[in-house]
């Protein structure tokens, strides 16, 4: 990716993620990257003509796979990091804010957004709906650093495509259902085609077909699908204005729409054939 295709806030973002990851080497069995970082390394997308940018670093926590020593939110503490309002959020020294996420699917149910996890403080993990396939579809990616002369390069399982897609609808759901407009982001539509475009509809279609398979993965599947099939029904979608508001310099408002509308349709298709 060129230098000029990766906006300030990205490499900062970049370096405050690589710091947490040394922070908790111990526990990265169970750590997976999941949010705008993973999706700029599944879908590169070197054609853009505009900076990629993320300003913060989303990491999913496996429960299965974390040890109970060391706590992750005392290492970070300890490491000057400091806690904000929500549970799982930190603010790194450079000021990028890290999320530490538990899958909804993969704990007991509570009204609390916090997750008692063996060993760790109710602080340092908060549950997230959406992100119950990126315990099911992630293999191992090396994240580099974004800057000459940050030689640090790490290893870390990344959600796949399809986890990722399906992580972007129900987020996009509810903020769209919420009472917070500001919480309405249309970069996360503008995410949703990027990782249509670049992964291949289809592809992702059928990867979603043999997740439903495994247990609990159904649906968490079935509910981001219906929203994208109501979306996709609405001559004035929500979603499709979302994507053409964050659309590219270089393409029309129609292009943007009709390529979600036809990529999202294609992999609704996909899915239906294989399921």
């Amino acid at each position: 990716m060129s230098p000029e295709q990766v906006a300030p806030e990205y490499v900062a973002a970049r370096r405050a993620l690589l710091d947490v990851l040394e922070l908790l080497e111990p526990q990265r069995a169970g750590l997976i990257l999941v949010g705008a970082q993973a999706v700029y390394l599944r879908a590169p997308a070197e054609g853009l003509q505009r900076a990629t940018y993320t300003t913060d670093g989303d990491l999913a926590i496996d429960p299965d796979l974390l040890f109970d020593d060391p706590d992750i939110g005392q290492v970070l503490l300890d490491a000057g990091y400091q806690r904000l309002d929500n549970p799982g959020a930190f603010l790194a020294p450079n000021g990028v804010e890290i999320d530490l996420m538990v899958p909804e699917g993969s704990v007991g149910t509570s009204s609390r957004r916090s997750v008692a996890l063996p060993g760790q403080s109710r602080f340092t993990a908060r549950r997230t709906a959406g992100l119950e396939l990126a315990l099911l579809d992630a293999d191992t990616m090396r994240i580099a650093a974004l800057e000459e002369a940050d030689a640090r390069v790490i290893e870390l399982r990344v959600a796949g495509a399809a986890a990722l897609i399906v992580a972007k609808l129900v987020k996009l759901e509810e903020r769209l259902g919420g009472p917070r407009r500001d919480r309405i982001l249309s970069k996360d539509a503008g995410d949703l085609l990027r990782l249509l475009r670049y992964c291949d509809a289809e592809v992702i279609g059928a990867r979603l077909a043999e997740l439903a398979a495994h247990d609990g993965a159904a649906p968490v599947i079935e509910r981001s699908l219906a929203f994208l099939l109501t979306e996709l029904a609405q001559p004035a979608s929500n979603l499709v204005a979302l994507a053409v508001e964050d659309g590219s310099p270089n393409e029309t408002d129609r292009q943007v729409a009709d390529a979600l509308r036809e990529l999202g349709r294609r992999l609704l298709e996909a899915y239906r054939t294989r399921n």
